[in-house]
C-alpha cells in the first residue's frame, strides 16, 4: 500500500514571533528572524506553499530540491518562492535577517493543474502584495476572517495556475454563466448559513462545479464574487439585528452573522452601510 511522504517544516534555528492562522484548506504563518549567521532547513508538504520576504533577507540562500530545482544567490525583501506538494526542499541561508509571510494551501484547490518544479526569489507582485496584507491584516486584528483567508487562497490558486503551473491534458470548462436554479440555490445556502464558515468549495460542491471554475462562473454571471455577495447578505442581516436590537455588542453581532473577527465585520459594514455597526445601534 502506497503512503504520503511524512509532511516535514523545519528550519533552525527557529524563526521568532511566529503567528499562524489555520482553516479548512489551508494555513497562514508569518514570523520574524533577527540577524542570524546560518539558517538551514528541511521543507517537505503534502499542500502548495507560497513564501514571500516581507523585509530583510539574507546574503546567500542555497536551495536544492527533489524535483531538480536549484537556486544560489541572495535573497532580497519582495521575493517569492513556491513549493510545489510532496517535493522535499533543503536550504541553507547565510547572513540572515528577515521578515516573512507563507501560504499553505492544499493541493485539492487545483485540481488538474500541477507544478513541476519549484521555484525560488522570483519576482511575483501579486503574491508578495497579497501575503502582505494578509499579515498586516493579522498584525491589525490579531486574526484573520475564515471567509476571507478561503477567498486569498482562491485568488492565489488561480493566480499560479495561470502563471506558473502546467495545466494537465483535459479538456478546459469553459466558464459560461451559473443557470438561475443553481443561483437560487446558492442563495438559499447562504441565508440558511449566515451564521456559520460559508465555504466557496462548499458552494461550488452545490453546483457540481470546482471551486475555481464556480469562482469564475458567479463573477461572471452576478458581477461580484462569491465572497462580495456573502458579505453583502451578511451585512444585510446585520442589519437587520441592529434594527432589532440596537444594544447587541459589535463582537456579539459579528459572531452572530459569520465572522471571527469583529474588527474585519466592522470595517465591511462601515464599507458597505457608510457608518459602522456601533454608530448605527446608537442613531437607531
Amino acid at each position: 500500500m502506497n503512503s504520503s511522504p511524512a509532511s516535514v517544516r523545519r528550519v533552525e534555528p527557529l524563526a521568532l514571533d511566529w503567528r499562524s492562522v489555520r482553516w479548512d484548506g489551508g494555513i497562514f504563518d508569518t514570523a520574524r528572524r533577527p540577524f542570524t549567521a546560518v539558517v538551514e532547513g528541511t521543507i517537505r508538504l503534502p499542500q502548495y506553499l507560497v513564501l514571500a520576504t516581507l523585509q530583510g533577507g539574507a546574503e546567500a540562500l542555497a536551495v536544492r530540491a527533489e524535483c531538480g530545482h536549484r537556486y544560489r544567490g541572495p535573497e532580497r525583501a519582495g521575493a517569492v518562492s513556491i513549493v510545489i506538494p510532496n517535493c522535499e526542499r533543503r536550504l541553507q541561508m547565510t547572513g540572515v535577517r528577515a521578515h516573512w509571510a507563507s501560504l499553505a494551501i492544499d493541493a485539492a484547490a487545483f485540481g488538474d493543474s500541477i507544478g513541476q518544479t519549484c521555484a525560488s526569489n522570483i519576482d511575483d507582485a501579486f503574491l508578495f502584495a497579497l501575503l502582505s496584507e494578509m499579515e498586516r491584516l493579522h498584525a491589525q486584528d490579531g486574526t484573520l476572517d475564515a471567509s476571507y483567508c478561503e477567498a486569498m487562497s482562491l485568488a492565489v490558486v488561480q493566480h499560479l495556475q495561470h502563471r506558473h503551473l502546467a495545466r494537465a491534458a483535459v479538456s478546459p470548462q469553459r466558464d459560461f454563466g451559473l443557470p438561475r436554479w443553481q443561483l437560487r440555490r446558492i442563495e438559499e445556502y447562504v441565508e440558511g448559513n449566515l451564521g456559520r464558515v460559508i465555504r466557496i468549495a462548499d458552494l461550488a460542491g452545490l453546483c457540481g462545479c470546482s471551486a475555481a471554475h464556480f469562482h469564475r462562473a458567479f463573477r461572471r454571471t452576478c458581477g461580484m464574487t462569491p465572497l462580495e455577495f456573502i458579505n453583502h447578505r451578511r451585512v444585510r442581516r446585520a442589519v437587520a439585528i441592529l434594527q432589532a436590537e440596537p444594544a447587541v455588542t459589535v463582537a456579539e453581532l459579528a459572531e452572530r452573522v459569520g465572522y471571527t473577527s469583529p474588527n474585519y465585520f466592522a470595517r465591511l459594514f462601515r464599507r458597505l452601510v457608510g457608518i459602522g455597526p456601533g454608530r448605527y445601534g446608537e442613531s437607531g
